[in-house]
Parts: structure tokens; C-alpha cells; sequence
């Protein structure tokens, strides 16, 4: 052994120092005593000096291992062993004191979890497992002595972040409970910068681990998250301050908890992206807590900041999307001072008002979204307050907003409105048949006429502008497989005409846009044409697209959409937008409804 670790410790060549860590990983199985008392500090050297030397480095990490292991598994054949004296295990944990004694040592394994060898990564893992084992690193959360658990914590913030297999053990060690019981004895949202630690912990053990998703849930621990969102108390709290500084400091402090609880812990549980069963049940445990109701309270509330506003309108949207139960309890949710003033009506009035940030436009039309996303009855009850009424609104009704704002002058508020009705018509062919219903008075004293038909005349109004587009996206997603909505469109003489010239007419960037919408209404005029008239019916259309524009310039104008840069973005767009230079004409479900027409 020590001729060994004179090896190591001196040859310039490493193909000699290779070889020998290679036999002392073997001898550090019987040899415990003696290659760790001469070797533990060579071993930790190759992690330092031979870092790009992967074979090497992984020669170092199983020895590690072999001398700090206190517990081997009896149905593990690589050992060659069942069981461990006391004395062994005793020299384990000696081991991995002294491993852990200079604060250096634990990052260099740490550092080894990002590399994507096998032989390296393995080995740092299972090192890695055994040292917190040993040592009782979670523990430290819960020791008395602030310096040592605020230290722990950033042990933890470090152990956290690549490896699914040691979130996994810190979960199963308590981690949950400890992380919790620090953010509310440090009194959650006004703790400081050691909450903000908790949260980057339960954000790193959450992120991607659907085992500790599972966990988090099952445990019970999202109802121990709902005080954290009783701002009134934290308001409180920093009102006590008597520094104006220490309170501009706390409020921002609180402001970057709460949006760190909404932005990593709240929106890991109920992503999108997680599997429907997950999703689902997370969104149940949610509105039975009250945290729901919670999260509502603060969304109407006048007292919270935009930037906190913006994130809960994203994870009230994700709670709400698909799941029946919390989009129908957010759909009647008002607060008692103001009962008119529901959820719904509060994003409808983020959206069309055009002194409202563009941040908070695509934030509230986000929710909006997630509020219609496989709920047909929210889709009637909105597109009913559009339709004739005997009956004398008492309020401003969600039909008022939403007709206010398609035809704003604020070309981002009629965009707002435009994809909004889109997203009450996905879907539902009854509910775009229920829409034709619509009848406007645009002057007094002239008669009414069908929204549609504005829409059509706007359109022609408005070639050369960024408002004919968000009329183009409405009525492509309005009439697509709704051959009713489509005989109404052909019905009217001048409206294929129209289409055809925009097809036809030279166009600069931001004209051929137009030009690819107008052929895919167009297109959507032929497929689901069903011959109610029969001049515009499905063969003289094609015979139309043949004959004047073309075949191959139609199909260019289609490819035009697919090829545009604001297409492409839109196509996985998660940010919000910052202002009007960011802005995408198209959003994700357009973007699904054009590949499937195309």
C-alpha cells in the first residue's frame, strides 16, 4: 500500500499513477485502515490535478467510496462480502469526517455529477450517497445554531442540483420537512435571504424529480406552503421596521420570495409539461387546501405588485388548465367588497386596456387560455354574454370587454381579444355556430350588423396594417371545421374577391404575412366547404385557386407562414414578452391548428 501511494503521490508519468490507484481501489476493500490513513489526501488530490483524466478520476472516486462505505447491500456480488464489523463501519464514518473536514473537498465530487462519463459519474454518485449517509448532512437543517444550519444550507443548495438519485435520498431523508420548518420559523415570505435559500432547495429537489413530486405531494406538504402567501401578516411584519432602508429592503426580499414560491415550487407541481396524472392531482390538492383561493384573493387584490401579479396569473393558469373543478370555482371568484369583479372580468380588463404593460396583457391572456383549455362550459357562458339579450346587463359583461377590445385602436389590444375569442371557439363547433348569432350596431340609427361581417369589413379596411392580421387569425380559427361559420363568409360576394387580391398582390415582409393568412382562410373556405352556396362551393374555389392565383404561388404563400420567423417563435414560445418590438402575431394553438390545415 505504501509504495502504492508513493506511486501516486510521485510519478511523473500517468500511466504508472493510473496503475496504481487502479490496485489501490482493489486493496481498499480489505485495506481499509492503511490506504485510507496514507491515501485519502492522493485520492483527493487526482480529483484536483488529473480532473481531465477521466480514468483516473474514477479510479479515485470508487476508492473514496470503498473507504467511506459504512453499509453494503448482501446481495451485492462486487464486494465479495455481506456484512461490515463495527469496527469497519467505525472506520467509515472516520473516513468520511476527514473527507468532510475541509470545505473544498465536497465540490470537487460535486463538480464530477456534471460529467456525462459513465465511470465518473457513477462512482461521484454513490460517494456522494455514502457521505450524507454517514454523516447526517440533512441533519444539520434542523441543529440549533443558526451558522451551522445556515450552512448546511448551502450544502444542500450544492447537493441539490444535478442529481436525481441524491434529491431523491435528501427527500427520503426528511430534506421536505427541514427546508419547511427553516422558511416558517424564519416567517416565510418576510425571512430574508435564508428562505430564499429554502426555496432554491425545494426548487432544485422538485425541478424534473417526478419521484419527489410524488413525494411532496403525497406528503402533505403543499397545504404547509399556504401561509407563505398571507402578505397582510408580512405587511406587518416589515411595518415594525423602523429603518426606511431596512423596509425598501425587506419588501423587495419578500417580493423576490414570493415570486421564487410561484415561479420554481408552484409551477414544477402543476407544469404543463408534467404527466397528466401528476398534473392533475397536484391541481386537486391545491383547491382543497385553500391555496386556490389564496392565490385568487391576491390576483384581484389592488395592494400586490405587477411583478408578483404577473407570476401568479402564470401559476393560477397552470392550476386552472384542464382541471373542471378550479376553472369553474375561478370562473364565479370575486372578492365580498367588489362581488361584479370576478377573475375572469379582471383578466378580460388586463387585456384591453390599453394603459395595461404588455407583460401583464400576455400573462393575463395566458390565464385566459389555461381558464378555456378543455372547459366547453366556460366557452358557452363567455360567447353567451356576446349574444342578444332581453334581459339588461346590471355590469359590465365579459361580451362588452372582449368587443372592446377587437375593435380598439391599440393594435395589441385588438390582437388580445382576437386570439382570446379564438381560444373560446377551440374546439367547439357549437359555439362557433352560437357566434354567427352576434349582431353589432356600429352607427346609430343604422341596422345591425353580424360580427363576422365587421370583422370582414374591418379587414378590408385595414390591408396594409398589423389590425388585419389579428382579424385574419380570428376568422381562420372561427371558421376552420365549422362549415356553417364558412357558408356565411362565401355568402357575401365581395368576400373571396378580397381574399384572392390579397393573395395575388406583391407584398414586403410584413404584407406577406397577410398574404399566407389569406390563403389559409381561403383554403379553410375549400375543405370544409359543405355547397350551401353553391357559386363559392368547394370545386369553384379550387377551380378559383387553379385558374387566377395558381398553384404553386398558393402553396408559397402558405409556406410563407410556416417559414416566418414570428411563426417559428411562437411555436415554443414560454417567456413573456417585454413590450411591442417582442410581440408574436401567432400563439402556440394557432400555430397546431395551421399545421393541421395545411
Amino acid at each position: 500500500v505504501e509504495k502504492l501511494c508513493n506511486r501516486v503521490a510521485t510519478s511523473t508519468l500517468l500511466e504508472d499513477r493510473r496503475d496504481a490507484l487502479r490496485a489501490l481501489k482493489s486493496l481498499a476493500k480489505t485495506y481499509r485502515s492503511e490506504v485510507g490513513t496514507l491515501g485519502l489526501h492522493l485520492f483527493i488530490n487526482v480529483l484536483q490535478v488529473d480532473k481531465n483524466d477521466g480514468e483516473s478520476v474514477g479510479y479515485a472516486l470508487d476508492t473514496l467510496y470503498n473507504l467511506v462505505i459504512t453499509d453494503i447491500a448482501p446481495s451485492d456480488p462486487y464486494y465479495g462480502q455481506t456484512t461490515m464489523s463495527a469496527e469497519t463501519t467505525e472506520l467509515g464514518r472516520h473516513f468520511s469526517e476527514v473527507f468532510l473536514q475541509n470545505q473544498d473537498h465536497l465540490p470537487l465530487v460535486i463538480n464530477c455529477l456534471e460529467d456525462f462519463d459513465f465511470q465518473i459519474r457513477w462512482p461521484a454518485t454513490k460517494l456522494l450517497t455514502a457521505l450524507l449517509i454517514n454523516n447526517g448532512v440533512v441533519d444539520l437543517l434542523s441543529d440549533e445554531r443558526e451558522v451551522v444550519r445556515n450552512e448546511g444550507l448551502l450544502l444542500m443548495m450544492q447537493l441539490t442540483k444535478a442529481n436525481n438519485a441524491i434529491q431523491k435520498l435528501i427527500a427520503f431523508e426528511n430534506g421536505f420537512d427541514y427546508v419547511i420548518d427553516i422558511i416558517a420559523k424564519e416567517g416565510y415570505s418576510v425571512g430574508g435571504i435564508v428562505v430564499e435559500d429554502c426555496l432554491v432547495i425545494l426548487k432544485n429537489l422538485l425541478n424534473s424529480n417526478v419521484s419527489n413530486q410524488n413525494f411532496f405531494r403525497e406528503g402533505s406538504y403543499i397545504p404547509r406552503l399556504t401561509p407563505f402567501f398571507d402578505l397582510k401578516s408580512a405587511n406587518a411584519a416589515n411595518a415594525k421596521d423602523d429603518s426606511d432602508t431596512d423596509e425598501f429592503d425587506n419588501a423587495r426580499q419578500k417580493a423576490a420570495n414570493v415570486i421564487h414560491m410561484l415561479q420554481k415550487i408552484l409551477r414544477a407541481l402543476v407544469s404543463p409539461d408534467n404527466s397528466q396524472q401528476s398534473l392533475s392531482l397536484c391541481q386537486k390538492v391545491i383547491f382543497q387546501c385553500g391555496l386556490l383561493k389564496i392565490l385568487c384573493e391576491l390576483l384581484l387584490s389592488s395592494s400586490v405588485s405587477e411583478d408578483i401579479v404577473l407570476e401568479l396569473l402564470i401559476t393560477v393558469g397552470d392550476i386552472l388548465r384542464g382541471a373542471s373543478q378550479n376553472q369553474d370555482y375561478a370562473s364565479k371568484f370575486s372578492l365580498p367588497a367588489d362581488p361584479q369583479r370576478t377573475v375572469i372580468i379582471v383578466l378580460l380588463l388586463n387585456m384591453v386596456n390599453d394603459k395595461t404593460s404588455y407583460p401583464l396583457k400576455y400573462a393575463s391572456l395566458y390565464c385566459f387560455k389555461c381558464f378555456l383549455y378543455g372547459n366547453e362550459l366556460g366557452q358557452a357562458q363567455l360567447v353567451a354574454t356576446l349574444l342578444p339579450s332581453s334581459v339588461e346587463a346590471a355590469s359590465i359583461s365579459p361580451g362588452q370587454l372582449i368587443c372592446a377590445g377587437l375593435f380598439s385602436p391599440d393594435q395589441f389590444c385588438s390582437w388580445c381579444a382576437a386570439v382570446a375569442i379564438s381560444h373560446m371557439l377551440r374546439q367547439n363547433i357549437a359555439q362557433k355556430e352560437q357566434l354567427l348569432r352576434v349582431q353589432l350596431a356600429t352607427r346609430v340609427g343604422s341596422p345591425a350588423v353580424s360580427l363576422l361581417q365587421q370583422c370582414t369589413n374591418i379587414l378590408s379596411e385595414n390591408t396594409g396594417s398589423l389590425v388585419g392580421i389579428n382579424y385574419l387569425i380570428l376568422l381562420c380559427s372561427w371558421l376552420n371545421e365549422c362549415p356553417t361559420a364558412v357558408a356565411h363568409l362565401v355568402n357575401n360576394p365581395v368576400n373571396i374577391p378580397f381574399l384572392t387580391t390579397q393573395i395575388d398582390r406583391d407584398a414586403n415582409e410584413h404584407e406577406k404575412v397577410m398574404r399566407g393568412l389569406s390563403a389559409l382562410l381561403l383554403g379553410i373556405c375549400m375543405v370544409y366547404n359543405d355547397g350551401a352556396v353553391e357559386a363559392c362551393n368547394r370545386k369553384a374555389l379550387r377551380n378559383l385557386i387553379a385558374s387566377r392565383i395558381g398553384v404553386g404561388k398558393y402553396r408559397d404563400c402558405l409556406n410563407q407562414i410556416s417559414k416566418n420567423e414570428q411563426f417559428v417563435k411562437a411555436t415554443h414560445r414560454k417567456q413573456i414578452p417585454s413590450g411591442p418590438e417582442d410581440h408574436l402575431y401567432f400563439d402556440e394553438e394557432f400555430t397546431i391548428m395551421f399545421k393541421n390545415v395545411e
